[in-house]
């Protein structure tokens, strides 16, 4: 079986019998040159711009916020700073002088009490007091009875 392979030929087709679709089943289009991308422009400028305003309300309200932290921040800060002027210029910032008042005042105390407690009696009447010494007086003389302050 000899086959040999021979390739297509084509003439020259003919467009007689050939009819094309007429102008009169479609609807007539405008044809203003550039009237889409007019619209894309628009579209475009309203976009930047309504985006433009948004912007500048955000920027409005934080900068309003923001100025009113930076008020409250300020107000902070000179309080602490008057608070460290006034601790800086206490001639006594630990307190010592307190604490000290405050011993000297339990120990005026403490010497008050000892010497409630360790006071001699009075003198009686049959007693005397010579140097340091008291002194009792009994039926033929004196008699040593402690000492006197």
């Amino acid at each position: 079986m000899d086959r040999e392979r021979h390739e297509p030929t084509f003439s020259v087709p003919d467009l007689q019998d050939v009819q094309f679709r007429g102008n009169r089943n479609r609807p007539v289009r405008s044809q203003t040159s550039g009237s889409g991308t007019g619209l894309v422009w628009k579209v475009a400028l309203g976009v930047f711009l309504g985006m433009s305003a948004c912007g500048l309300a955000t920027c409005t309200v934080l900068g309003s916020l923001g100025y009113a932290v930076q008020k409250q921040q300020e107000v902070q800060l000179n309080k602490a700073i008057d608070d460290l002027n006034k601790i800086a210029n206490d001639p006594d910032p630990m307190g010592f002088a307190k604490i000290a008042a405050e011993k000297r005042r339990e120990e005026a105390q403490r010497a008050a009490e000892y010497e409630r407690v360790h006071r001699p009696p009075p003198l009686g009447p049959n007693e005397r007091c010579v140097g340091d010494t008291r002194l009792r007086r009994v039926e033929n003389g004196w008699v040593q009875s402690g000492s006197c302050p």
